[in-house]
């Protein structure tokens, strides 16, 4: 079948970028024919407005007036500065349809469309309206729909009033629904009248070779970062020698002098160096060489090579174990909460949630335990059945329509 993946946009985000090769890789192993469908964000995409705005500009100027004539020009080439490895991942191993507005998708394309993972249905990140992340756009169609570990991101109801209506609406129209947290159950149920089960995040699906071997993938002149994870150095310089001395790597999305402590209080009772690989990459004060996204395949190296992890990332978090690496997750309250707690609980790890204000002592006391990943990794497989299950019945379903 000819498959169309409806995702949030691909930016910079590991965690974005490696769910979507995932569902993808998963859904061509079944033999299918599957691609992205990316909304195209960039200014130059839309010419009808474009003509207009370069003429109202023209008025302006022949009004004496100065204008930036190619401002959107110049800050497309900015955006594209530090994506420019992630995109280079984007270009080589994620099949892209890319549009400027879903209406340009026609029924003919796909024989079904599959929403998900990560929080598509979260109106504060899908960039466009909502009900396009309930397929709006194929209203009516005869066509197969299903969501897969589609995510909310939290526990609580964010919809207006006319948006619930709306997804409602669509929502019964889905041949299968499964969300990726198990709050995300009551949600479907009390809000959206549909039967929801629970699937693991597309990343979870795939085993820890399908990820060396894109690591091993990786040019070594691209291998960057590895700043001092206690201060606010952000540059990108070279990668930490991990063959020589574990260290602590650090991927903290949302950082603040609490979680740098908790940095230097894990290196303490280590004694290991904590190190960051992050770049400067949501911080758009700062200049566009300093917020360059490390390449996709060494932040993967980063996490599977590390002595320990610290995160506040979802997706660090479901890379720390498929590596059976040891790690704590502080949890993200801004970013969605109910991820961490559904994950953790499933692979019995709740432990490894804390708060940025855990005592030195609890902190180290947690560090020094060991995680009994032949269990975890036993819990996880039945998981990655039921998973795969669930797709396969779902497009089995679709096929027979």
């Amino acid at each position: 079948m000819k498959i169309g993946i409806v995702t949030l946009p691909l930016h910079a985000n590991y965690g974005g970028i490696l769910q979507v090769y995932a569902l993808q890789t998963v859904l061509e192993r079944m033999g299918h024919r599957v691609a992205l469908i990316d909304r195209t964000l960039y200014w130059g995409a839309g010419p009808v407005r474009r003509t207009l705005v370069y003429a109202n500009r023209l008025l302006k100027m022949a009004l004496g007036k100065k204008i930036d004539f190619f401002r959107e020009r110049k800050a497309d080439e900015l955006r594209r500065i530090p994506r420019q490895y992630t995109d280079i991942f984007i270009r080589k191993h994620i099949h892209r349809r890319s549009v400027v507005l879903y209406s340009q998708v026609r029924r003919r394309d796909y024989d079904a469309l599959v929403v998900g993972s990560d929080q598509v249905w979260r109106p504060l990140y899908f960039e466009n309206t909502i009900g396009n992340a309930f397929l709006a756009f194929a209203e009516g169609w005869k066509i197969g729909r299903i969501a897969y570990a589609a995510s909310f991101g939290t526990d609580t109801w964010e919809y207006t009033p006319e948006e619930t209506e709306e997804c409602s609406r669509l929502a019964k129209s889905f041949d299968a629904v499964s969300v990726r947290e198990e709050s995300g159950i009551a949600l479907c149920r009390k809000y959206l009248g549909v039967d929801a089960v629970q699937t693991l995040d597309p990343t979870l699906l795939l085993q820890k070779d399908d990820y060396d071997a894109l690591i091993d993938t990786c040019p070594a002149e691209a291998r960057c970062s590895g700043s001092p994870a206690g201060t606010n150095d952000f540059r990108i310089s070279a990668a930490p020698d991990v063959s020589k001395a574990p260290v602590i790597v650090c991927y903290i999305l949302d950082r603040s002098p609490e979680k740098m402590a908790v940095a230097r209080n894990l290196s303490e009772s280590l004694g290991m160096e904590a190190v960051s690989i992050n770049s400067r990459y949501e911080d758009h004060s700062a200049p566009a060489e300093e917020r360059i996204q490390p390449p996709v395949e060494y932040w993967l190296r980063s996490i599977r090579d590390a002595g320990f992890v610290l995160t506040d990332s979802f997706h660090a978090c479901v890379f720390s174990i498929i590596f059976r690496k040891p790690f704590a997750v502080i949890g993200n309250e801004g970013r969605g909460m109910a991820r961490f707690t559904s994950l953790l609980s499933e692979m019995g790890l709740t432990d490894r949630l804390i708060s940025a204000d855990i005592s030195a002592e609890a902190l180290a006391s947690l560090a020094k335990s060991a995680i009994d990943y032949d269990a975890v990794h036993a819990a996880l497989a039945k998981l990655q059945r039921e998973s795969l299950s669930f797709l396969e019945t779902a497009l089995a379903k679709v096929r027979s329509l």
